[in-house]
Formats: C-alpha cells, sequence, structure tokens
C-alpha cells in the first residue's frame, strides 16, 4: 500500500504487521512517524483505528495528519465518554471501567506503552475488538513512580520489532548512549546528528532545581521559555515564557520527554543509577551536544550567549 510518509525498512516492517505488536523504538527512531503511518495505513485498509498518545499535544498531532483515526489521551478519551467529572484520574478509569457500553475499535494503537498503569491498560483491553499495535521502550519508562506496568502486558500472541536506527543524534552522542544501555543502535546522521534540529535545553530533576537556575540566568540577563510537569495526572505541561520564546528552554527531565534540541545541558545530575532511565532519556533528546553540569559557574560558559542586553 502506497504511503504518504518516507519510511527506512523497519519502520515499513512494523506498520505492515499483522495481528497485535509491540514496537520497542529506540531514541531517535522515528515512533511517531510509525504511529502515524500505522494509523493512515489501517485507516485505508477500512479498520476503526483508535490512537492513544501520552500528551494531548501528540493526540492533536496525529488529527490534524490522520483526521479519519480518532486520537486522544486516555484521560480524554475517558473524559468524554462520561462527559462532566469531579473526580481525580483513577476515579475517572474506574468509572470507565464500569460503563456497560463502551465504544469498540478493530485496533488500538497506543504510544508509550511503557509508561502506563494497570488501570489504564484495563481500559486499553476494554475498547479493543481485535489487535494492539503498541510503541514504546522500556530503557525510556520513567513514570515508575505511577505504578507503570506497560511491559506486563501479556506477550504471548504479540509480534516484537525492534527499531534501532536513529534520526536525531550524532556518534557522539549514541556511544554515549550505548554506554548506559547496549543496544545496537545507529547513528544515520553519525557526524552532524540532525541538522533541522536546533535550540539549547537544560534539564532538571525537580521544577526546585528549575526555579532557583531560572532566577539567576533571568538576573544575568539570558531570555528562555519554562517547562513543568504538571500535577493534575502524568505528561501535563506548565509552560511560561521570561523573555522571547525563541531563546533557551529551561525543562524538567519529565517534560523533555519527546522533544529534541542541537544541545542539551543536564544540570547538577551525576548518573544515578536508580534514575538510570530518566538520564538516558535526556541524553536521547540531544542532537549535537551533551553536556553534565553541576553549578551555575560550569553552566554558563557552554550557553550561546542569548543576553537581552
Amino acid at each position: 500500500m502506497k504511503q504518504t510518509i518516507q519510511l527506512d525498512q523497519q519502520q515499513t516492517k512494523a506498520i505492515t504487521s499483522d495481528g497485535s505488536t509491540a514496537i520497542i523504538a529506540g531514541p531517535g527512531a522515528g515512533k511517531t512517524r510509525v504511529l502515524l503511518s500505522k494509523a493512515q495505513y489501517e485507516s485505508q485498509k477500512g479498520n476503526k483505528a483508535l490512537c492513544l498518545t501520552f500528551t494531548r499535544s501528540a493526540a492533536e498531532e496525529i488529527r490534524e495528519r490522520a483526521p479519519k483515526v480518532r486520537a486522544s489521551t486516555i484521560h480524554s478519551l475517558c473524559f468524554h465518554r462520561l462527559g462532566y467529572f469531579p473526580g481525580d484520574h483513577e476515579t475517572l478509569l474506574d468509572e470507565f471501567l464500569h460503563l456497560k457500553r463502551k465504544p469498540k475499535f478493530d485496533i488500538v494503537l497506543v504510544d508509550e506503552f511503557q509508561d502506563l498503569t494497570s488501570k489504564e491498560l484495563e481500559v486499553i483491553l476494554s475498547v479493543c475488538k481485535k489487535d494492539l499495535f503498541l510503541v514504546g521502550d522500556n530503557n525510556q519508562a520513567i513514570f515508575g513512580y505511577c505504578d507503570a506496568e506497560g511491559f506486563q502486558i501479556p506477550k504471548s500472541k504479540i509480534r516484537k520489532i525492534y527499531l534501532s536506527n536513529n534520526y536525531r543524534s550524532n556518534k557522539k552522542v549514541i556511544e554515549r548512549l550505548e554506554k548506559l544501555n547496549l543496544r545496537q543502535l545507529v547513528s544515520v546522521n553519525t557526524k552532524t546528528g540532525n541538522k533541522g534540529v536546533e535550540g539549547t535545553a537544560i534539564l532538571f530533576r525537580t521544577n526546585h532545581h528549575l526555579d532557583m537556575v531560572a532566577m539567576t540566568l533571568k538576573e544575568l540577563g539570558y531570555s528562555f521559555t519554562i517547562r513543568k510537569r504538571g500535577l493534575a495526572y502524568p505528561g501535563e505541561v506548565i509552560s511560561g515564557t521570561i523573555g522571547s520564546p525563541d531563546g533557551m528552554v529551561l525543562c524538567t527531565g519529565h517534560c523533555s520527554k519527546g522533544k529534541e534540541w542541537r544541545k542539551v545541558i543536564a544540570f547538577d545530575w551525576g548518573e544515578r543509577e536508580r534514575e538510570k532511565n530518566l538520564y538516558y532519556v535526556m541524553i536521547a533528546r540531544a542532537s549535537q551536544e551533551f553536556h553534565l553540569v553541576n553549578n551555575i559557574t560550569g553552566l554558563l560558559p557552554i550557553l550561546t550567549p542569548q543576553k537581552n542586553s
């Protein structure tokens, strides 16, 4: 079937697979491209498809590029079925599961399935008539505090396909990733990374660390955008801008998921073993440069001059 998006051999194998499939996608492997292409592929075959994403922005992108495919977050799927609902995320899922009549889909496509909770899995299985198409990476599972159990999905009838080509990062960044998790990633752009990726991001473990550095950089005249993790449910982002939105980004590690920048700086991080996956995600955001700094003194020489004065 003719595709509107150019795909490599691994990606083509993934979207043309029959039956339930788990796509284990390395960083920079084009998983959004695969998810979108699979949604279009199934729609063209006449199958009723539902695409569930981790963030609302990702769902909007799918809807814009594949208008015939229903796309939303799991939260939105439940909310729109129940109408106004004064409850937390877990209660919302419970109420949805108790519905006698639920929407059904021939295939359910799930992004970031490694971060699903057991209750979210129940919701997905309750609306799936036939096949699952799961895209994720256990090395990038960073929401363990939410009881994430995505990789506990019964795999006896699920085919696994691995995507190892990396279209984002140069060889130096890939080598750093491979030292953390040896998985034979291949940098397609070995020297320069993705030339289309621009910008600088400073990544933090917590909002508290971010706020402290933001205050200092503001006093020094730097322009930047802030992205923080919200509290309503995992993946929500609170954004705010100080100065020009074209400047660098200050972002928590969790909010960096799915983003990419030319230069990435991890602030006061250290290679803590218990947070290995989050550190892996942070390195994988970089196209050309990754730096690890412990304080403002180490940070400033790495920044591209962006003062307003």
